[in-house]
């Protein structure tokens, strides 16, 4: 593929930029917004890069912020009904840019926004289409288009009323509500239509959080719909005695513990809008943190202000197990990797005796298209894994070849980027580089559980729980430590 205007941003991986634009290196945008203008035949040029992969599909909607014209957006709209991994970025373009979107959208949006993949994709292997187009399937690609429109259309109140109309009150709040649904579609709509009004001077889009449950309310308790979970939901524990809550979650739904009152359970998206709420503040106190345990004292009188208090820092949801990796029942795993990405010792080993050869396949061309140095992340789909609950597999570059770790600060970077793109559930991660790396497993643990306890410090209302997976005795009694001081 040969595109003069923009080959340059292929050549130092500069598109990475354009996945999240939340890169230092800002100058990539508006370089590429120049190198639009500058091109000698730009509809030539998007062509080509829309037929390719998802790396060139942000390249071109890059592109159009700097030059843009009906006959260019008709170009994105094309790609965007073959179905793309960037739908949502594809969107945002269209939704700022085009003066038609909304009637284009709805007219998707009515018809099931159906996908029509690029005919080349028929003829790669099942690794080549993964690292090409990216790990969603063609139903999925069908799903994020949807749920980035549906969302992009909930901006006003004309947009959120035709939704009301015209989409189920399940599919909105399945799709849209639950954060991480379809790789997040909803909200990296959001965030990336915010992020690109840094660069370019178009009328924003704005999507409000609250837009779809505002316009979808499940049907729930009447206290929960109402968010009053003082008078709904702890003083009828506090009546009974209950002196502990702790949030739980399981594989049908989250759980919240409450004896001896019992178990409520809200299945999705009850949880979502159950989430959300235990975030506000009530008797000027934020009361509760997702998966954090928290002391209810005293009986409650009429009247009586409900007093909370949080049992510990070390009650941050951040665990220690005995159990390997792939045992641990976490729908994300994060392992340490060399830099050649062979998988032959370790967690790594057991993964891919899991998994099958793909995963070793898939974890290499990745490498092979960056920099190899130490705390690189590089998600994989989970292959076989798949089969024990597994979503998600992270590698961080954790030992420089042929061995050793000799900054091994970089891991912890690492899992903080590992961190930052998870929404809620478990993270299972294994200790890195203090065997074949050198490092000492004191070390490691002070690194390791010093990123998982800056995420929650900055984040303090993250629905995460990190499980560190440490079957190795002298790593236990390392992390264990770390973790009470």
């Amino acid at each position: 593929m040969t595109i003069p205007s923009f080959d340059w941003i292929f050549d130092d991986l500069s598109y990475l930029t354009l996945l999240h634009l939340n890169s230092p290196r800002v100058g990539v945008v508006e370089r590429v917004m120049e190198s639009a203008r500058s091109s000698p035949d730009l509809a030539a040029e998007l062509r080509e890069l829309l037929s390719e992969g998802w790396r060139e599909a942000l390249v071109a909607c890059a592109a159009l912020f700097g030059r843009s014209s009906p006959e260019l957006l008709d170009l994105l709209w094309e790609a965007l009904d073959r179905g793309s991994w960037v739908a949502p970025q594809m969107v945002v373009t269209l939704s700022m840019l085009d003066q038609r979107f909304r009637e284009r959208a709805r007219q998707r949006l009515l018809s099931g926004c159906p996908v029509q993949p690029e005919p080349r994709r028929a003829k790669l292997s099942g690794p080549e289409i993964h690292v090409i187009h990216g790990p969603a399937g063609i139903d999925s690609l069908s799903a994020k288009t949807r749920v980035s429109l549906m969302t992009a259309l909930a901006e006003d109140l004309d947009g959120r009323n035709w939704l009301f109309r015209n989409v189920p009150a399940a599919e909105a709040l399945g799709d849209v509500l639950v954060a991480d649904a379809w790789d997040g579609s909803a909200r990296l709509v959001a965030s990336w239509a915010e992020a690109i009004q840094a660069f370019v001077e178009v009328p924003g889009l704005n999507v409000s959080e609250n837009a779809l449950l505002e316009l979808w309310p499940p049907t729930a308790p009447e206290w929960l719909l109402a968010g009053e979970l003082e008078q709904g939901f702890f003083e009828p524990m506090l009546r009974a005695g209950v002196c502990e809550l702790q949030w739980v979650p399981d594989k049908k739904g989250d759980l919240v513990l409450a004896e001896p009152v019992g178990k409520v359970r809200f299945q999705r998206p009850y949880d979502a809008l159950f989430r959300q709420l235990l975030g506000y503040r009530v008797s000027g106190q934020r009361y509760f943190t997702s998966l954090a345990t928290f002391q209810l004292t005293g009986s409650l009188e009429p009247g009586q202000k409900l007093q909370m208090q949080l049992l510990s820092e070390k009650s941050m949801p951040i665990e220690l197990s005995r159990e390997r990796l792939e045992e641990s029942g976490s729908p994300v795993l994060v392992y340490g990797t060399s830099q050649d990405g062979r998988m032959t010792a370790g967690p790594a080993s057991c993964l891919l005796g899991l998994a099958g050869p793909e995963l070793e396949w898939e974890l290499k061309c990745h490498l092979s298209e960056g920099p190899r140095e130490l705390g690189r992340v590089v998600r994989t789909e989970p292959y076989k894994l798949v089969e024990r609950g597994v979503r998600w597999v992270y590698h961080i570059v954790a030992l420089e070849s042929p061995r050793g770790c000799s900054q091994p600060e970089k891991l912890g970077e690492g899992l903080s980027e590992v961190l930052s793109t998870c929404s809620h559930g478990s993270v299972a991660v294994a200790s890195m580089a203090s065997g074949g790396g050198g490092v000492e497993p004191a070390r490691v643990a002070r690194i390791l559980v010093g990123a998982a306890r800056r995420y929650f410090e900055e984040r303090p209302r993250s629905a995460l729980r990190v499980v560190f997976c440490l079957p190795n005795a002298r790593e236990y009694e390392a992390f264990a430590k770390a973790l009470g001081s």
